[in-house]
């Protein structure tokens, strides 16, 4: 605690005086030791499938801080004692480390690692050496299925192994620094996190960290490209026109609707005194943490309007810019990025009263997404319109869940909204939850029928097929047949011996027809 509020306390008060004050030696020294590590974790912004380490030129993936350095960097703060914080990378797979040890022994300040652990065991004689004010700081994301989810199959009994020789080896007086956990709080522990302070508490660990994930949202990150172009345009010039800049990389973030669990689990953390530090970094206020999270919202009910119906829907698209301080030049993007795939770019000025129903909802969306939210909300968006709109609308809805990565919720009554759109399917019947799974999968699970379609190179009298299943259409020269699902394999063997088939297919009769069959078994039950 001293350590933190004097240099807080000193920097305050000449800040005061003078704010263009600066410490003439950092009281704290972070020192990335390299861009390599042993782990490729899913939350990792530099080394996850879309981490921007990936797209460094192979020497550089192997770059590393030259020890000439940090001996420069301890005798310049010597004095000071100025504190330093290792990290990579992984700062444990440091080609160097032994010999960084050795430099670290010798001095006299407050040191942190923050590792995976991986490799504790096999630097244990360097740790050990420079432990006297030493922090390991451990990497963790849960119990063994939420953690190895994350950072590998495996990970967790090797890192709770590396934690526990530790602890072993402090209480023999061998390891005299300090053990302390991080968790990255994740969608899966986010309701977990009191029985996780439970565990570690038993373990004997000094301190356990909770840390938001450092997430920027796509449209923050576009917001920086246009502020780095234009204030630092001879770095910018460097890179090609498909650089990626690294803070597109930090995409790990929490659930919206985990969110109010979150809230509630931690208060239930902070509702008991525990044998172990606890730390929320970065350290917000719940209503700062709820409110940044509503930005991710948005709501479009088909039966209600946000347009104001006087005024052109670029008024109320823009009122919405204003609300959500959406900055001027990614609202220009999006605005004309959405009017265009949605074809209404000539519609934008003209009075909403005077626009056609399918008209006013494609501005009704286009108001909806011009801060990017996350997570979508529909409410029956295709009710009254023709089809070309219903269509055209859908068509529009996945493309942008393909292109932003935006989930959306949608109610509808239109089997073909849901059909074309949902991957996953809810049916609720009178608030009673009937099926939560794979749309194409209600078929398999409640259907009772398949449909046969049959065409045939001579004429076939209709009642000739009639024993096979319920006719549904038929011609000379075809037939669409409803048979049960357990005389398929009996009728195709019957129709192909009886009749000169040309032309043979088996669908699955419509959806609607098997959720209405879902719903009878329940009324039945």
């Amino acid at each position: 605690m001293k350590r933190t509020l004097v240099p807080l306390a000193e920097t305050g008060r000449k800040r005061r005086e003078d704010p263009t004050y600066a410490a003439p030696v950092p009281y704290e020294i972070g020192i990335k030791l390299n861009n390599g590590c042993n782990l490729r974790c899913k939350h990792c912004f530099e080394w996850n499938p879309d981490g921007f380490h990936h797209g460094f030129a192979s020497e550089v993936k192997r770059d590393e801080i030259e020890i000439p350095v940090v001996e420069k960097l301890l005798a310049e703060t010597r004095e000071r004692k100025s504190r330093v914080f290792l990290w990579g990378g992984e700062p444990l797979f440091y080609s160097k480390f032994d010999e960084l040890a050795e430099l670290l022994a010798k001095e006299d300040r407050h040191t942190t690692i923050c590792t995976n652990a991986i490799l504790i065991e096999q630097k244990l004689d360097s740790i050990l050496k420079m432990s006297k004010n030493l922090v390991m700081l451990v990497s963790l994301e849960g119990f063994e299925k939420e953690n190895d989810a994350i950072r590998g199959k495996g990970t967790f009994k090797k890192v709770i192994h590396a934690i526990q020789l530790l602890l072993d080896l402090q209480k023999q007086g061998l390891y005299k620094g300090k053990v302390s956990v991080a968790l990255t709080v994740n969608d899966q522990m986010v309701d977990q996190l009191y029985n996780l302070m439970e565990f570690f508490e038993e373990m004997g660990v000094d301190s356990v960290y909770f840390c938001f994930p450092w997430y920027i949202p796509s449209d923050t990150a576009e917001k920086m490209d246009t502020y780095f172009d234009a204030h630092f345009p001879h770095l910018a010039s460097r890179f090609a026109n498909d650089h990626k800049n690294s803070w597109h990389s930090f995409t790990f973030h929490i659930s919206p609707d985990r969110f109010d669990t979150l809230i509630e689990e931690f208060k239930r953390v902070n509702s008991r005194v525990w044998n172990v530090r606890i730390r929320y970094q970065p350290a917000l206020e719940p209503e700062e943490r709820k409110n940044e999270f509503k930005r991710l919202f948005s709501i479009v009910m088909g039966q209600k309007n946000q347009l104001w119906w006087d005024l052109p829907a670029s008024d109320s698209i823009y009122l919405n810019k204003c609300i959500y301080d959406v900055e001027d030049e990614l609202y220009r993007r999006s605005l004309a990025e959405l009017s265009e795939m949605l074809d209404v770019q000539d519609l934008l000025d003209v009075q909403v009263r005077r626009l056609s129903l399918g008209e006013r909802m494609k501005m009704e969306l286009i108001a909806a997404l011009i801060h990017r939210p996350k997570l979508l909300y529909l409410d029956e968006p295709t009710i009254g319109l023709d089809f070309p709109s219903q269509k055209r609308v859908r068509e529009f809805l996945k493309y942008y869940n393909e292109q932003f990565g935006a989930t959306i919720l949608l109610t509808s009554h239109y089997m073909k909204d849901v059909e074309d759109l949902c991957k996953r399917t809810i049916i609720i019947n009178e608030g009673s939850l009937l099926y939560d799974g794979d749309l194409h999968k209600i078929n398999d699970l409640f259907g009772e029928h398949k449909i046969m379609k049959l065409r045939f190179s001579e004429p076939v009298a209709e009642q000739r097929l009639a024993k096979f299943g319920k006719v549904i259409s038929a011609d000379e020269y075809s037939v669409v047949l409803e048979l049960p699902k357990h005389r398929l394999k009996e009728v195709s063997r019957a129709v192909l011996d009886s009749f000169p088939i040309v032309d043979w297919t088996i669908e699955d009769v419509p959806i609607e027809e098997s959720i209405s069959m879902l719903y009878q078994k329940e009324s039945v039950g």
